[in-house]
Protein backbone atom coordinates (compact mmCIF):
# COMPACT_ATOMS: atom_id res chain seq x y z
CA UNK A 1 0.00 0.00 0.00
CA UNK A 2 1.29 3.46 -0.88
CA UNK A 3 1.07 6.05 1.86
CA UNK A 4 -0.96 9.17 1.06
CA UNK A 5 2.17 11.29 1.52
CA UNK A 6 3.46 9.91 -1.81
CA UNK A 7 0.60 11.44 -3.75
CA UNK A 8 0.90 15.03 -5.02
CA UNK A 9 -0.97 17.39 -2.77
CA UNK A 10 -0.19 20.88 -3.96
CA UNK A 11 -0.97 22.58 -7.25
CA UNK A 12 2.76 22.85 -7.98
CA UNK A 13 3.30 19.14 -7.35
CA UNK A 14 0.38 18.23 -9.59
CA UNK A 15 1.57 20.53 -12.37
CA UNK A 16 5.01 18.92 -12.33
CA UNK A 17 3.68 15.34 -12.51
CA UNK A 18 4.77 13.77 -15.75
CA UNK A 19 4.53 10.48 -17.58
CA UNK A 20 7.08 9.36 -20.13
CA UNK A 21 6.45 7.51 -23.38
CA UNK A 22 8.44 5.94 -26.19
CA UNK A 23 7.91 8.23 -29.18
CA UNK A 24 8.94 7.96 -32.82
CA UNK A 25 11.54 10.53 -33.89
CA UNK A 26 10.85 13.01 -36.66
CA UNK A 27 7.05 13.08 -36.50
CA UNK A 28 4.87 16.18 -36.18
CA UNK A 29 2.51 14.50 -33.73
CA UNK A 30 3.15 11.97 -31.00
CA UNK A 31 3.46 8.44 -32.35
CA UNK A 32 4.10 5.59 -29.94
CA UNK A 33 4.76 1.88 -30.27
CA UNK A 34 1.83 -0.44 -29.59
CA UNK A 35 2.75 -3.88 -28.29
CA UNK A 36 0.71 -7.07 -28.60
CA UNK A 37 -0.20 -8.78 -25.35
CA UNK A 38 -2.49 -11.61 -24.26
CA UNK A 39 -4.91 -9.07 -22.77
CA UNK A 40 -4.96 -6.92 -25.93
CA UNK A 41 -2.82 -4.20 -27.43
CA UNK A 42 -0.65 -2.32 -24.94
CA UNK A 43 1.41 0.89 -24.76
CA UNK A 44 4.47 1.42 -22.57
CA UNK A 45 4.19 4.09 -19.89
CA UNK A 46 7.11 5.13 -17.70
CA UNK A 47 7.18 6.99 -14.39
CA UNK A 48 10.82 8.04 -14.80
CA UNK A 49 12.53 9.23 -18.00
CA UNK A 50 15.60 7.14 -17.14
CA UNK A 51 13.50 3.97 -17.34
CA UNK A 52 12.20 4.98 -20.78
CA UNK A 53 15.72 5.84 -21.96
CA UNK A 54 16.99 2.45 -20.73
CA UNK A 55 14.18 0.70 -22.61
CA UNK A 56 15.06 2.50 -25.86
CA UNK A 57 18.76 1.68 -25.37
CA UNK A 58 18.15 -1.98 -24.49
CA UNK A 59 15.91 -2.36 -27.56
CA UNK A 60 18.50 -0.70 -29.81
CA UNK A 61 15.97 1.95 -30.89
CA UNK A 62 18.13 5.06 -30.32
CA UNK A 63 17.96 6.00 -34.01
CA UNK A 64 14.14 5.75 -34.22
CA UNK A 65 12.79 6.61 -30.76
CA UNK A 66 12.96 9.36 -28.15
CA UNK A 67 11.39 9.86 -24.74
CA UNK A 68 8.29 12.06 -24.76
CA UNK A 69 7.13 13.79 -21.57
CA UNK A 70 3.41 14.30 -20.97
CA UNK A 71 2.01 16.37 -18.11
CA UNK A 72 -1.08 15.09 -16.28
CA UNK A 73 -3.77 16.56 -18.57
CA UNK A 74 -1.85 15.66 -21.74
CA UNK A 75 -1.44 12.13 -20.41
CA UNK A 76 -5.18 11.76 -19.76
CA UNK A 77 -5.96 13.04 -23.28
CA UNK A 78 -3.46 10.58 -24.76
CA UNK A 79 -4.85 7.72 -22.66
CA UNK A 80 -8.39 8.47 -23.91
CA UNK A 81 -7.07 8.49 -27.48
CA UNK A 82 -5.41 5.10 -26.91
CA UNK A 83 -8.67 3.74 -25.52
CA UNK A 84 -10.66 5.06 -28.48
CA UNK A 85 -8.19 3.35 -30.82
CA UNK A 86 -8.67 -0.03 -29.17
CA UNK A 87 -5.56 -0.16 -26.98
CA UNK A 88 -6.58 -2.10 -23.87
CA UNK A 89 -3.52 -2.07 -21.60
CA UNK A 90 -0.66 0.11 -20.48
CA UNK A 91 2.56 -1.60 -19.47
CA UNK A 92 3.98 0.29 -16.52
CA UNK A 93 7.76 0.76 -16.41
CA UNK A 94 8.48 -2.32 -18.55
CA UNK A 95 12.05 -3.57 -18.86
CA UNK A 96 13.08 -4.78 -22.29
CA UNK A 97 15.25 -7.59 -20.91
CA UNK A 98 12.35 -8.97 -18.86
CA UNK A 99 10.05 -8.73 -21.87
CA UNK A 100 12.51 -10.61 -24.08
CA UNK A 101 13.01 -13.35 -21.47
CA UNK A 102 9.26 -13.96 -21.38
CA UNK A 103 8.63 -12.53 -17.93
CA UNK A 104 5.17 -11.14 -17.29
CA UNK A 105 5.05 -7.36 -17.68
CA UNK A 106 3.04 -5.33 -15.17
CA UNK A 107 0.01 -3.83 -16.94
CA UNK A 108 -3.00 -1.73 -16.07
CA UNK A 109 -6.33 -1.85 -17.86
CA UNK A 110 -6.80 1.53 -19.57
CA UNK A 111 -10.59 1.54 -19.38
CA UNK A 112 -10.51 0.74 -15.65
CA UNK A 113 -8.00 3.57 -15.06
CA UNK A 114 -10.17 6.06 -16.96
CA UNK A 115 -13.23 4.96 -14.97
CA UNK A 116 -11.26 5.36 -11.74
CA UNK A 117 -10.22 8.90 -12.76
CA UNK A 118 -13.84 9.82 -13.52
CA UNK A 119 -15.04 8.40 -10.20
CA UNK A 120 -12.32 10.29 -8.35
CA UNK A 121 -13.39 13.58 -9.95
CA UNK A 122 -17.04 12.91 -9.05
CA UNK A 123 -16.21 11.97 -5.44
CA UNK A 124 -13.95 15.00 -5.01
CA UNK A 125 -16.54 17.35 -6.50
CA UNK A 126 -19.28 15.86 -4.35
CA UNK A 127 -17.20 16.30 -1.18
CA UNK A 128 -16.02 19.83 -2.06
CA UNK A 129 -19.38 21.18 -3.18
CA UNK A 130 -21.45 19.66 -0.40
CA UNK A 131 -19.50 21.55 2.27
CA UNK A 132 -19.91 25.01 0.74
CA UNK A 133 -22.54 26.58 -1.48
CA UNK A 134 -21.57 26.87 -5.11
CA UNK A 135 -21.37 30.33 -6.57
CA UNK A 136 -22.74 30.85 -10.04
CA UNK A 137 -21.02 33.36 -12.22
CA UNK A 138 -22.52 34.36 -15.52
CA UNK A 139 -20.09 34.92 -18.28
CA UNK A 140 -20.91 36.40 -21.65
CA UNK A 141 -19.05 34.82 -24.54
CA UNK A 142 -18.55 36.51 -27.84
CA UNK A 143 -18.68 34.43 -30.96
Amino acid sequence: MIAAAHYPRTKDEIETMATYLLANKGTKQLETTVFESEAGDAVAVFTDPKNAEAYISDAGWQEEMVVAELKAVEFMEWLILCHRNGVKQMATDPRRSEQESGMRVSTLDIEAQLEHAGQHIFQTAQRDFSSSPARIRKQAYES
